[in-house]
């Protein structure tokens, strides 16, 4: 699966002691939000113990998973207009892939902003969906009946032509 949006995006929109806080799933928690932003950059975690270090993995893991199922709810919406996955996604469906990651991240008590901004997020793949918002790629590939090209349909003899429709004509 390719997740439209990174967890470095994620961690630039959000911040990564929102995001840290949502995936630290142990108590007390370990993973800080600095801890995070140097893991998502691909920085040196070699400082911190193994116990960290294993908290970091973990909430990357939880973060990808929420990527993961949120451009799969977006690919849901827009295969009826666009061949899925898009190879290069446009910048929308890198918002909208995080606005929906954000939103799973909470299970329980969700913040209203956040439960609002999951809605606009769904009605706006709904307008895409539909037709009212283009995502400005090409939907050729999706039209395609089948790899083969267009199916052609035969039959059999006409039913009616100039030589048995005698006085029709």
């Amino acid at each position: 699966m390719s997740a439209y949006a990174t967890v470095l995006d994620l961690v630039g929109r959000y911040g990564a002691d929102e995001l840290a806080q949502r995936t630290d799933r142990q108590l007390p928690r370990l993973v800080t939000g600095q801890m995070l932003q140097t893991a998502a950059e691909g920085g040196d975690l070699s400082g911190l113990d193994e116990q960290q270090q294993a908290a970091i993995a973990a909430s990357l893991v939880v973060l990808e998973q929420a990527l993961n199922d949120a451009s799969a709810m977006v690919d849901g919406y827009i295969s009826s207009r666009y061949p899925v996955p898009l190879t290069s996604a446009p910048e929308v469906l890198k918002r909208l892939t995080c606005e929906l990651a954000r939103f799973n991240l909470y299970e329980d008590a969700c913040p209203e902003h956040i439960e609002k901004r999951n809605a606009s997020a769904i009605k706006t793949l709904r307008d895409i969906a539909d037709g009212t918002l283009s995502l400005g790629v090409s939907t050729a590939a999706s039209n395609t009946l089948s790899a083969g090209g267009p199916e052609m349909v035969t039959g059999g003899d006409r039913a009616f032509s100039r030589k048995n429709a005698r006085g029709f004509m």
